[in-house]
C-alpha cells in the first residue's frame, strides 16, 4: 500500500537523528547563535539534548547580555527551523544561577504545532534585577522522546524584588526524568507533570524549592487557550488549548508509552551512542550510562534502515 509506505518512510526519517532540520529560538540570540552574534556559531544549534549537548543550556557556557528587559515586558520568541514534529509543549523560564530555573510561560500541545511561530512572553513584574538567562524550553510531539533547549543572556533592570518564585521547569524525556510518549491517538500527553514541579525560588543570590502554589483555571472562550496561573508570587501562565476534535488522517498505528529498560550498561554494544534494534524494539544509546529500551508501535518490529532504524512491517506483509 503506497500510502501507508510513505508514511512508514516519514516516520522512519523522524526517528534518525541524524536530522538536523529541527527547531530552535533564533530570537532572542540565544548560545551558540549559528548567526554568530553569540560566542561560536553552532550551525547544529537545532539538536536535541544528549550525549554532547547536556542540559542545562546544551552545556554552553555563559556568554554576553543579548536583551536589556524591565519586569513586565514582553519578550517575543522567535522559534524556527524546518521540523516542527507535530508541535508539542513549550516552556519559556528565568535562571540566574544557570541551573535552576523557573517557569514564566507554558504553552500545552499547541506549540509549533503549525510550524515556526513568535510567541510572546511577559516578564512577571516581580523579577529582581541582575543578569539572568532565557530558556525556551520544548516536548516534541511526534517522533524521538526528546528535549530541546536554547538560552539567551539577558539582563533585568528596574527590578525591585529579592527573588521570584514560579513553577520549577520541567526536565523530561532525560535519563533519570519523566519520559513523556509521542502525543497521538489521545494518548497521555504528560501535559499533568507539568503542574507536579513543584515551586522554586530564584534570586541572584542563590536558588531554593519552595511549595507548589496552587493552579487557578479559567474555562476558555471563543476558541481561546485556557489560562492557568499560580497565585501570587509568581505569575506564570500556562496556555492550554480547548479540547477540539482533530480532523481524521491517513490511519495510523498506535504507539505504546516507551518503558525504561534494565540498568544493565551491556544493552547498546560497542559504546554506541546513536540507536539499536533489539527485536521488535529498539534501544536509545547512551555513552557510559543504561540504555533506554523504546518499543515500536504494535505489530511493527525495528530493522535497520540505512546507518538508522525504523519500525517497518514485518517482511512479506504489506
Amino acid at each position: 500500500m503506497k500510502s501507508q509506505r510513505s508514511a512508514l518512510l516519514l516516520s522512519a526519517l523522524s526517528i534518525a537523528s541524524g536530522v538536523h532540520a529541527h527547531m530552535h529560538m533564533s530570537s532572542p540570540s540565544p548560545r551558540g547563535d549559528p548567526k554568530g552574534t553569540v560566542g561560536t556559531p553552532d550551525f547544529d544549534i537545532n539538536s536535541p539534548l544528549g550525549p554532547g549537548r547536556p542540559f542545562p543550556c546544551q552545556g554552553k557556557p555563559a556568554g554576553p547580555s543579548t536583551l536589556s528587559v524591565k519586569p513586565g515586558d514582553t519578550i517575543p520568541v522567535k522559534l524556527e527551523g524546518g521540523a516542527s514534529h507535530g508541535g508539542g509543549h513549550c516552556q519559556f523560564s528565568l535562571s540566574f544561577d544557570g541551573q535552576n530555573f523557573a517557569a514564566v510561560k507554558t504553552v500545552i500541545r499547541e506549540c509549533m504545532r503549525n510550524g515556526p511561530e513568535t510567541i510572546d512572553v511577559t516578564l512577571p513584574n516581580n523579577l529582581p534585577s541582575g543578569k539572568a538567562v532565557f530558556s525556551w524550553s520544548w516536548v516534541n510531539a511526534i517522533g524521538n522522546r526528546e528535549l530541546y533547549q536554547n538560552c539567551a543572556d539577558i539582563t533585568i533592570n528596574g527590578g525591585t524584588a529579592s527573588s521570584f518564585t514560579g513553577p520549577k521547569m520541567l526536565v523530561a524525556n532525560q535519563p533519570g526524568f519523566p519520559q513523556i510518549p509521542e502525543m497521538t491517538n489521545g494518548a497521555d500527553d504528560g501535559r499533568a507533570l507539568y503542574g507536579q514541579t513543584g515551586s522554586i525560588t530564584i534570586s541572584p543570590g542563590g536558588s531554593s524549592p519552595a511549595d507548589p502554589p496552587p493552579l487557578t483555571t479559567t474555562k476558555p472562550s471563543g476558541g481561546n487557550p485556557t489560562t492557568s496561573t499560580p497565585d501570587k508570587p509568581a505569575t506564570t501562565p500556562v496556555d492550554k488549548p480547548t479540547t477540539t476534535k482533530e480532523p481524521s488522517k491517513e490511519p495510523t498505528t498506535p504507539t505504546r508509552a516507551p518503558t525504561p529498560a534494565p540498568t544493565d550498561s551491556t544493552g547498546c554494544s560497542n559504546g554506541s551512542s546513536f540507536m539499536e534494534c533489539d527485536g521488535k524494539d529498539y534501544l536509545v544509546c547512551f555513552p557510559d550510562k543504561p540504555s533506554v529500551r523504546m518499543p515500536c508501535a504494535p505489530g511493527t518490529e525495528c530493522r535497520a534502515f540505512g546507518k538508522f532504524i525504523q519500525c517497518d512491517w514485518p517482511q512479506g506483509k504489506n
